[in-house]
């Protein structure tokens, strides 16, 4: 009751409610809208036509909620330093970030909250280039969702796109999403031609990008 109440206030007081995280755009490449996910009746009698990536994502917490045997609900990053959270103190890194943000609300669930972390420092020679190849290795082959951070390593659209396919032979064929540190307000950071044609053509398998910076620059809340 205590987290519905704060999740209530939180999305009925302030004034930008477009840009939440979820809500509206944000910095999300692609604004998530779960308000048309009930499906049409050409989508009923051809289960994978036209399916969104909303639908994906709703399908994914559903699954995972619904079935007796799990009991962890489980995120895997992969990426460069941003991910293993380099020359920055443990409890600030992303994956310690997210956890608090998200352990309370599977926690109503029944179920715990796990995030692992197959960040590297890109001085090691290893990049996006071999690490998507091995994303059943870098994390558990049976992880919800998988999060990709290479920001500053070049034009990776290739590498996105191995891994969103890669990822589709998991046990859970987990959606991919992007996270960059990019984005300035004016321009997304996930804005590249060939990376518009990864978001519309790969929506079926829930994939999206989050420009963190995005969001602020916009005057709203992630």
């Amino acid at each position: 009751e205590e987290l519905l109440e704060m999740l209530e206030d939180y999305y009925s007081v302030y004034d930008a409610d477009p840009y939440h995280m979820l809500a509206g755009g944000g910095g999300w490449a692609r604004p998530w809208n779960f308000t048309q996910i009930i499906p049409s009746n050409k989508q009923q009698q051809q289960p994978n036509a036209n399916v969104t990536r909303e639908e994906k994502l709703v399908d994914t917490i559903a699954r995972a909620m619904l079935n007796p045997t799990q009991t962890h609900f489980t995120i895997g990053v992969i990426g460069s330093s941003v991910a293993a959270g380099h020359d920055n103190c443990r409890y600030d890194n992303y994956e310690s970030q997210l956890t608090r943000t998200l352990s309370p609300l599977w926690e109503t669930a029944g179920m715990e909250f796990t995030i692992q972390n197959a960040g590297e420092g890109g001085g090691c020679g290893d990049s996006m280039r071999n690490q998507v190849y091995c994303i059943t290795q870098n994390v558990s082959p049976d992880v919800d969702i998988v999060h990709y951070s290479w920001t500053y390593f070049g034009e990776d659209s290739n590498e996105k796109e191995s891994l969103i396919r890669w990822s589709q032979m998991m046990d859970h064929q987990p959606p991919v999403h992007v996270v960059n540190v990019g984005g300035n307000g004016k321009k997304q950071c996930l804005d590249s031609g060939k990376d518009q044609i990864l978001l519309d053509h790969y929506s079926v398998y829930g994939y999206n990008g989050f420009c963190m910076r995005n969001a602020f620059w916009s005057g709203g809340n992630t």
